[in-house]
Protein backbone atom coordinates (compact mmCIF):
# COMPACT_ATOMS: atom_id res chain seq x y z
CA UNK A 1 0.00 0.00 0.00
CA UNK A 2 2.92 2.58 0.78
CA UNK A 3 4.63 1.86 -2.46
CA UNK A 4 0.97 3.06 -4.32
CA UNK A 5 1.13 5.79 -2.61
CA UNK A 6 5.01 6.46 -3.18
CA UNK A 7 4.30 6.14 -6.93
CA UNK A 8 1.42 8.42 -7.36
CA UNK A 9 3.29 10.81 -5.35
CA UNK A 10 6.32 10.69 -7.69
CA UNK A 11 3.41 11.25 -10.88
CA UNK A 12 1.74 14.08 -8.77
CA UNK A 13 5.41 15.54 -8.49
CA UNK A 14 6.42 15.09 -12.14
CA UNK A 15 2.62 16.35 -13.13
CA UNK A 16 2.90 19.37 -11.24
CA UNK A 17 6.89 19.85 -12.51
CA UNK A 18 5.72 19.86 -16.21
CA UNK A 19 2.62 22.04 -15.61
CA UNK A 20 5.02 24.71 -13.82
CA UNK A 21 7.26 24.26 -16.87
CA UNK A 22 4.62 25.37 -19.00
CA UNK A 23 3.12 27.89 -16.98
CA UNK A 24 6.82 29.48 -17.29
CA UNK A 25 7.00 28.79 -20.99
CA UNK A 26 3.79 30.75 -21.95
CA UNK A 27 4.68 33.48 -19.63
CA UNK A 28 8.11 34.34 -21.34
CA UNK A 29 6.46 33.73 -24.85
CA UNK A 30 3.83 36.85 -23.53
CA UNK A 31 6.67 39.11 -22.15
CA UNK A 32 8.55 37.92 -25.07
CA UNK A 33 5.84 39.09 -27.55
CA UNK A 34 5.13 42.20 -25.36
CA UNK A 35 8.98 42.68 -25.69
CA UNK A 36 9.43 42.77 -29.51
CA UNK A 37 6.21 44.47 -29.85
CA UNK A 38 6.81 47.33 -27.73
CA UNK A 39 10.47 47.61 -27.40
CA UNK A 40 12.24 48.70 -30.67
CA UNK A 41 9.61 47.52 -32.69
CA UNK A 42 11.58 48.92 -35.92
CA UNK A 43 14.55 46.94 -35.06
CA UNK A 44 14.44 43.17 -34.29
CA UNK A 45 18.24 42.53 -33.44
CA UNK A 46 18.38 45.81 -30.99
CA UNK A 47 14.85 44.56 -29.01
CA UNK A 48 16.54 40.98 -29.04
CA UNK A 49 19.93 42.61 -27.31
CA UNK A 50 17.90 44.45 -25.27
CA UNK A 51 15.60 41.92 -23.60
CA UNK A 52 18.75 39.56 -23.09
CA UNK A 53 20.32 42.66 -21.59
CA UNK A 54 16.93 43.01 -19.33
CA UNK A 55 17.18 39.14 -18.43
CA UNK A 56 20.87 39.25 -17.35
CA UNK A 57 20.17 42.72 -14.92
CA UNK A 58 16.98 41.06 -13.28
CA UNK A 59 18.81 37.49 -12.57
CA UNK A 60 22.00 39.45 -11.12
CA UNK A 61 20.01 41.48 -9.03
CA UNK A 62 17.89 38.36 -8.11
CA UNK A 63 21.08 36.61 -7.50
CA UNK A 64 22.21 39.75 -5.53
CA UNK A 65 19.33 39.10 -3.43
CA UNK A 66 18.81 35.49 -2.90
CA UNK A 67 22.77 35.85 -1.21
CA UNK A 68 21.27 38.00 1.27
CA UNK A 69 18.47 35.36 2.26
CA UNK A 70 21.16 33.04 3.02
Amino acid sequence: MSKKRGNKDSVYKVFRLLLIALIIILVWRGINGLINEFLFPENEILSDVASIVIAVVIFVLAKIRLKELD
